[in-house]
């Protein structure tokens, strides 16, 4: 079974799939990566099943060293790639022999990104899912001098690529009324769509905190509030009146009002947001908001169906007598004239 030995994780490193969904009424999160379009991009080029996990990388620089010969891809933040040192591009296969070291830069633009192996990275399965959760001790950590191991699956070549998406810079997210919207005074209502929000440094899979340009929400309000269900998306206030947008380990009750929920189909795009980056919220109905759901289910499906040869290799070519492989000949004796 071929898989990489781990010489370098970045902190926060993790094995993800789509999660745990149905678990929550347990007190179960449902968790997953924090991009699943990215998720959708490795599993498509390298025909993985959709039930297959990648290895998540936040921020930090990695390092693998190749045991057995096997096809990779990386897919979400904008990263240097390279195999002993060649410059591998993002969002194609590329192939691993042996022995091979496989280095894996810094985000440049984005926060998350994905390591894919064939058919999956093998790890436990709990709960119908190998997705980690450090806070409820789910799921297989990864640490240096493990192996993560190829569960094996369709001999993808090499060169199959997929065309960037362009949803790293977003400037507006949408989103929901939340569930306690109605308690919040009209200013903070205004606010929430007028003001300039910013990505502050207080943040993980749980969560991000955030700095909006009309100051402080009402902080109020959670004195009277019953603890309820709360979901990926939810933009609570807490009692200093900071607002923190839940994300995919957010626990499963929660106590501070909401004042709204981006919508799922965002969220990706919300989380792919460094420090320091900028935007707007822009408030949506339930109508759009399973719209925009639909929309983004549909392009991850049709992935697949996207994926292109960008590089040949002959190995590679069941149809190699078609291609023109000499663009031009010579006699050999031109310089005698001279």
């Amino acid at each position: 079974m071929s898989g990489l030995e781990i010489i370098r994780l970045p902190p926060g490193a993790s094995i993800q799939d789509y999660g745990r969904p149905g678990f929550r009424r347990y007190g179960v999160t449902e968790g997953g990566a924090m991009d699943r379009f990215a998720l959708a991009e490795g599993q498509a080029l390298l025909a993985n099943p959709s039930h297959a996990a990648a290895l998540e990388l936040p921020l930090g620089s990695a390092e693998f060293r190749a045991l057995g010969d096997s096809i990779a891809a990386c897919t979400g933040a904008e990263r240097l790639v390279t195999v002993n040192s060649e410059n591998k591009k993002l969002r194609q296969t590329f192939r691993l022999e042996s022995g091979d070291v496989l280095k894996i830069g810094a985000a440049e633009h984005g926060v998350y990104g994905y390591l894919h192996l064939p058919g999956g990275i093998e790890s436990p399965v709990l709960l119908n899912s190998r997705s980690a959760h450090e806070q409820a001790e789910l799921g297989w950590k990864p640490c240096v001098g493990d192996r993560l191991s190829a569960i094996g699956g369709v001999d993808a070549p090499a060169g199959l690529a997929l065309a960037a998406p362009d949803y790293f810079s977003p400037r507006v997210i949408r989103c929901m009324r939340g569930p306690q919207s109605e308690l919040f005074c009209a200013s903070d209502l205004h606010a929430l769509g007028e003001a300039e929000f910013e990505v502050t440094p207080a943040r993980n899979r749980v969560g991000m905190r955030l700095s909006s340009s009309a100051g402080k929400f009402s902080a109020d309000l959670g004195v009277t509030l019953t603890s309820d269900a709360i979901v990926a998306g939810d933009i609570q206030v807490a009692a200093d009146g900071i607002a923190t947008v839940l994300l995919m380990d957010c626990q499963p009750v929660g106590g501070y009002p909401r004042i709204a929920t981006v919508i799922t189909a965002d969220l990706h795009r919300l989380a792919q947001l460094p420090t320091g980056a900028k935007f707007r919220l822009s408030e949506v109905g339930r109508t759009e908001a399973l719209a925009a759901l639909a929309e983004l289910r549909a392009e991850m499906k049709a992935l697949r169906g996207r994926v292109f040869q960008s590089v040949r290799e002959p190995s590679a070519l069941r149809d190699l007598l078609t291609y023109s492989l000499v663009s031009g000949v010579v006699k050999g004796d031109e310089q005698d004239a001279d």
